[in-house]
C-alpha cells in the first residue's frame, strides 16, 4: 500500500519536513476518522521535539562551517578525480600513463568517496593524500600532471580543517544535555512506520476508499523525498556506492 522511503538517507532538515508533510496529509483527512489518532498524536509530539532540537543545531557556527568545509573538500576531490580521468586520454603517452596509475590508485579506496559519512571520508582522503605523497611512483606520476599538486594541497588543507572543525563539533555535542538528534530520529522512524501499518490495517478492515486517497498522497510525498536522495547520489562523478 505504501512505498518504502529512503528515510535513513534523508538529511535532518529533509527528515523533519518529510514527517511534517506526512502529518499534514493525515491531519487533512482527520486522524480520528482514520482511526490513527494515537499514532498521529505521538508522531506529532515527536515532530515538535525534533524541530525544537534542530533549531539550535542550525544556529551552530560549527555546523555551518562543517557543511562549508565538507563541500570544499568534496569539490577538491571531485576536481582531482575528473582532472586525472581527463588526463588518461592525453595525447602524450607519458601523461596518460601517469594519469591511469593515479586513477587506479584512487579506485583502490573504493567508489563514492565524496558521499561517505564524515569520519570515513576524512580517513579515506587522508590515506589517499598520504599515499600520493609517500609512494615514489605515485609522486612521480603527480609531477607529470601539471597543476595536480595544487589540487592535492587544496584537498589536504580542506580535509585537515574539516577534521579540526568536526572534533570541535563533537566536543560541543558532548556538552549538550538531553535527547540527541539520532535518538529522536530513530524513535520517530518507528512511530512513522507504526502509523503506516495502522493505516494499512484499517484500510483492509474497512475497505473505505478514504484510505486509498491517503495512501496516494503519502506515496506522492515519499516519491518526492526519495527523488532528492536519488538526485544527490547521481550527481557525483565517482562510481556508485551505497551511502550510509
Amino acid at each position: 500500500m505504501f512505498l518504502s522511503p529512503f528515510i535513513h538517507k534523508f538529511r535532518n532538515n529533509e527528515f523533519i519536513q518529510f514527517i511534517k508533510n506526512v502529518l499534514n496529509v493525515v491531519q487533512h483527512r482527520d486522524p480520528e476518522k482514520l482511526n490513527v489518532k494515537a499514532a498521529y498524536d505521538n508522531l506529532n509530539r515527536l515532530s515538535d521535539q525534533i524541530s525544537a532540537l534542530y533549531k539550535p543545531e542550525l544556529g551552530s557556527d560549527i555546523t555551518q562551517e562543517l557543511e562549508e568545509l565538507d563541500e570544499r573538500r568534496d569539490r577538491a576531490f571531485n576536481g582531482i578525480f575528473k582532472y586525472v580521468d581527463a588526463f588518461t586520454n592525453h595525447f602524450e603517452e607519458e601523461k596518460s600513463d601517469a594519469a591511469a596509475e593515479l586513477y587506479d590508485a584512487i579506485l583502490l579506496f573504493g567508489g563514492g568517496i565524496a558521499r561517505l559519512n564524515y569520519q570515513a571520508e576524512t580517513s579515506t582522503i587522508s590515506s589517499i593524500i598520504n599515499r600520493f605523497r609517500s609512494d615514489t611512483d605515485l609522486t612521480t606520476a603527480v609531477s607529470k600532471l601539471s597543476g595536480l599538486d595544487e589540487w592535492l594541497n587544496e584537498l589536504e588543507e580542506a580535509n585537515q580543517m574539516f577534521d579540526k572543525a568536526y572534533m570541535m563539533r563533537v566536543r560541543e555535542e558532548a556538552n549538550k544535555p538531553g535527547v540527541k538528534m539520532a535518538e529522536i530520529r530513530k524513535e520517530m522512524t518507528g512511530v512513522f512506520r507504526s502509523l503506516l501499518k495502522h493505516l494499512e490495517a484499517h484500510a483492509i478492515i474497512s475497505g473505505d476508499e478514504l484510505y486509498d486517497q491517503v495512501a496516494k498522497e503519502i506515496n506522492e510525498v515519499i516519491e518526492n523525498y526519495n527523488q532528492l536522495v536519488v538526485n544527490r547520489s547521481s550527481s557525483a562523478s565517482e562510481p556508485e556506492e551505497e551511502v550510509q
